[in-house]
């Protein structure tokens, strides 16, 4: 959520309108988050977590896209929803050095619910400690937000 609310604050020092389905750290559903990025009627909505998984050697950046080919609506998006996800998964690569798990495609909630181009990015893996170390890094966190949010304004040509 603090990295979310920092990558909000640089998007709107550029003039970018931004809405937050959460501001504080308050559990709101991943449907209902897709939910409230409809009916505000975004331009594009990006799901901003940390990964975890039992073995705790994972690591590194991951970002995901979904535009299913049974489903025209979001098919049509295709272009624009790897292309966010692209953007921000090479600026979180440049800036944060973690290890490149790609952009993939993945049927999450929120980027199956969502009506507008849409992407998930994974900053890290908090289940392995030399990761979770640095998301207690404030330096690590800020740039962490300046790179989603760089990848956001690289995609909307900002």
């Amino acid at each position: 959520l603090e990295i979310a609310l920092k990558v909000g604050d640089i998007l709107i020092s550029r003039g970018v309108e931004v809405e937050y389905t959460r501001k504080t750290d308050i559990t709101v559903a991943l449907g209902e988050r897709a939910q409230i990025a409809n009916v505000l009627n975004a331009g594009l909505f990006v799901s901003i977590h940390n990964n975890a998984n039992t073995d705790r050697s994972k690591n590194g950046t991951e970002t995901y896209y979904y535009a299913p080919t049974d489903d025209p609506n979001l098919f049509m998006q295709k272009e624009d929803r790897e292309r966010l996800a692209k953007c921000i998964q090479t600026q979180m690569i440049n800036r944060l050095g973690r290890a490149d798990r790609g952009v993939k495609q993945s049927n999450f909630a929120v980027l199956r619910n969502t009506e507008m181009p849409s992407a998930l990015a994974e900053i890290c893996f908090i289940s392995n400690p030399d990761e979770q170390d640095l998301l207690m890094q404030t330096q690590y966190k800020d740039q962490a937000a300046q790179a989603i949010a760089g990848g956001i304004l690289q995609y909307m040509g900002k």
